[in-house]
């Protein structure tokens, strides 16, 4: 029985005396179902064999937006329901179930074959995942020098599942809202005008938004939400008018989809898509989608075949369409399988063989899960209309219970089966990421490690300290992200996206003291200047300040070395790094107004941006030397570590350990790290301004910089030290500052400067750091 309603007003009638929304005239289209199902493949190809982004995912971001606002238009007038929730556990239930069984499989895939070092990484990425937040995950990651350097996730390419959950959820609050309002106040209008003009504004606002941070930071433009929407908003676009769209000329038909097809498929060959997308060149592919979408509109009362329209007939062909039904869980499938496989096999690009297995696993996989997870799972109840949608009074208590008791079908039915799976990964999914979380932070307590004579590090060539042999190098694989300078944990070092000067601690107990280390009240004193590579000698730095008297001001920012002339790429981006230039002319003029009685920077780098060796001096580290000159200001110049790398590509070390290597087979060759003489010797003759500090005899003691020395691990990831092993390092680099400073004695090697005894030589644990502050470079 209906719910009386005794409104009379027009504005508040109920839905079932609402006047008539006009509808448009709606078929649905096979041959977007095979564009949909060939732009997945062109993915899989181009990620199997050509190493490259095919612009299939943004040909798939616009026709999900095609096909989703269209829907949720189509429900809010044709149903008038504005319950945001169906909407949502719908999507839920159509997207979530594939989405655990693809996470459930890729855990364990990786705590079969990826280091540990490396699962912490992927365990936070699942949560990402999970809830739809993998893009965010991502955009931070690739600003984090520290991860940036990390194999290739498995979970890299479900950034765009992201960016559709949170639009799909924006759409269904928008359309409901919307809806709400229309049906309020504007009775019988219907809501695909509005739409057409906040999508049309929203189009516009999301592409020029893209265009900018393209010339910013297009790391972090190729992930985010904002600069993708514009992606998704021109499909929805397209469907508030597709239905006023009619192309009866065959010609102009043909046309469109032979345009439309080659540029789809020539998009990867032409465009570095990592690089340009979702930038101003992506509307060389979305145009190209738009151009099949019209094609494929049949006129009222004509049938596209294969003589009046045959490309838009082999769109809507039964393999391509079957392919577009599969295209959801065969996107999702393919690159965690490929990542595994070429892990496991410890290839950097998959042979075809590889590509082959990879493909046919994923088809196999896909099927499966289409007909066994999606299917079962999907919300398969047609839409309420608006008199069923709360307003048709439930049964009474007694039917219901009538209904309770009746005999029903067997309860294990496959979908029941699937269902339960579903819960059951998700709870595991959830449990394991917990569990491994409260793991690493268990270590923090275990992190303490004492300079002894198990541990002699750097001493044992400095020194000619005996190595016990039977004692485990420290720190272990898995804690070595976390052995970093006070400064990280402090916030003293600016990001890449920051030019200013980071003069007071963010975090930890000593939030809004100075970033000052040493002895702080020492008149006496060091700016030490850089980026990360100048940044791990902190360590030593802040322990002898402690010891002599003198302080340590920093000047910190990621992956940019002092200089004032000249410009670099910012290590992420590969593209000029104009905030570094920036933020080093606010720091030398600071410097010549503190008037430091020392500088402290690094003297070389490696001769390309990837880390490839030998070390060099740049011509803007040496225009920076010559201009203190002329100021008669002091420098100490420290020449790089060397940096690891393979097949020219940066190589973590902590993963070479964990996966089974040694000091020798995980360390650096020195010829090809280092040059046979340190470069800056002859970049600062005739500089009386220039002292030089060298340790390159004591990370590289023969033809290979090892990996562990001294039972300590050398690096952290490719090229920073750990904390543990600059403390091993502290006796060596006293001998040689105090050579130069005269501010200490310069102990004979074998004379122990007894660092363990100072506060600030233990492991810091990151307890209370965030995510910025562990971002590195150099």
């Amino acid at each position: 029985m209906a719910r009386k309603d005794n409104t009379s007003s027009a504005q508040t009638a109920s839905p079932a005396t609402r006047p008539p929304i006009p509808q448009h005239r709606h078929t649905y289209r096979y041959d977007l179902d095979g564009l949909r199902g060939l732009s997945i493949a062109l993915v899989v190809i181009f990620h199997i064999w050509f190493g490259r982004v095919s612009g299939g995912v943004d040909v798939f971001l616009t026709l999900s937006g095609f096909f989703f606002i269209g829907s949720q238009m189509r429900n809010v007038d044709r149903y008038g329901s504005l319950n945001p929730l169906r909407s949502i556990w719908k999507t839920i239930r159509r997207l979530l179930p594939t989405m655990v069984v693809v996470l459930a499989t890729v855990g364990i895939g990786v705590i079969l074959v990826f280091p540990r070092t490396r699962w912490a990484n992927v365990n936070d990425q699942m949560l990402a995942s999970l809830l739809y937040y993998q893009n965010w995950k991502l955009a931070a990651q690739s600003e984090d020098y520290a991860q940036a350097g990390t194999a290739v996730s498995p979970l890299q390419h479900l950034w765009s599942m992201s960016v559709q959950g949170q639009f799909y959820l924006m759409i269904i609050l928008l359309c409901c809202g919307l809806g709400w309002l229309l049906h309020r106040f504007w009775p019988g209008k219907s809501i695909f005008t509005p739409m057409a003009v906040i999508l049309g504004i929203g189009t516009v606002l999301s592409f020029v938004y893209a265009i900018y941070l393209h010339r910013e930071n297009q790391m972090l433009n190729y992930y985010d939400t904002w600069s993708r929407l514009w992606e998704l908003f021109l499909g929805g676009l397209l469907a508030t008018v597709i239905h006023k769209i009619e192309v009866r000329n065959h010609w102009v038909r043909w046309f469109l989809t032979v345009i439309g097809l080659f540029a789809i498929f020539t998009c990867g060959l032409i465009f570095n898509g990592v690089d340009e997308f979702p930038g101003p060149w992506t509307l060389y592919v979305l145009i190209a989608t738009v151009f099949l979408i019209i094609a494929g509109q049949a006129p009222e009362g004509e049938e596209l075949t294969w003589r009046n329209a045959p490309f838009t007939a082999f769109l809507a062909s039964k393999p391509l369409r079957e392919l577009g039904r599969l295209a959801y869980a065969l996107y999702m499938w393919h690159w965690p399988l490929l990542i595994l496989a070429c892990t496991h096999l410890k290839r950097p690009q998959p042979s075809n063989k590889i590509g082959i297995f990879v493909l046919v696993v994923s088809l196999v996989l896909a099927w499966f899960t289409h007909h066994y997870i999606e299917e079962p799972l999907r919300l398969k109840k047609k839409q309420p209309t608006a008199a069923q949608d709360g307003v048709v009074e439930k049964p009474a208590f007694k039917e219901r219970l009538l209904a309770a008791l009746r005999p029903k079908r067997s309860w294990l039915t496959w979908k029941s089966i699937a269902g339960t799976l579903v819960v059951v990964l998700t709870f595991c999914l959830v449990g394991f990421h917990i569990s491994w979380k409260r793991y690493i932070n268990s270590l923090d307590g275990q992190m303490t490690l004492v300079l002894t004579a198990d541990y002699p590090g750097a001493r044992a060539i400095t020194e000619n300290m005996p190595i016990p042999n039977n004692v485990d190098y420290q720190p272990r694989p898995i804690d070595a992200s976390r052995t970093l300078p006070r400064s990280s944990f402090d916030g003293c070092i600016s990001n890449f996206d920051d030019a200013d000067i980071h003069e007071k601690k963010i975090w930890r107990e000593e939030k809004g003291h100075p970033c000052i280390y040493g002895d702080v009240h020492a008149k006496r004193a060091i700016a030490l200047v850089g980026g990360s590579h100048a940044e791990h000698w902190l360590t030593a730095l802040d322990i002898l300040g402690r010891r002599q008297n003198f302080r340590v001001d920093v000047y910190l920012k990621m992956g940019c070395p002092f200089m004032i002339s000249g410009m670099i790429n910012n290590p992420l981006t590969n593209k000029p790094y104009y905030n570094c230039l920036e933020w080093n002319k606010k720091v030398y003029n600071r410097v010549l107004q503190k008037k430091y009685d020392y500088v402290f920077t690094t003297a070389t780098r490696p001769a390309q941006l990837t880390g490839v060796g030998p070390d060099v001096v740049p011509d803007y580290y040496a225009d920076l030397w010559r201009s203190f000159n002329k100021e008669n200001v002091q420098m100490i110049l420290v020449r790089d570590t060397p940096w690891s790398t393979r097949e020219d590509r940066p190589a973590k070390v902590p993963d070479c350990l964990e996966e089974g290597g040694d000091a020798t087979s995980c360390g650096i060759p020195r010829d090809l790290a280092m040059s046979p003489v340190n470069p800056a010797i002859e970049a600062s003759r005739g500089l009386s301004n220039v002292h030089l500090m060298d340790f390159t005899d004591a990370l590289c003691p023969g033809t290979v910089c090892p990996a562990v020395i001294g039972n300590v691990m050398v690096y952290r990831d490719m090229h920073h030290m750990t904390h543990s092993f600059v403390q091993s390092l502290i006796p060596e680099f006293a001998r040689q500052f105090n050579a130069i400073t005269h501010w200490g004695p310069v102990t004979k090697r074998g004379q122990d400067l007894n660092t363990t005894s100072y506060p600030g030589t233990e492991i810091l644990p990151p307890a209370t750091t965030t995510s910025k502050g562990d971002r590195r470079s150099r």
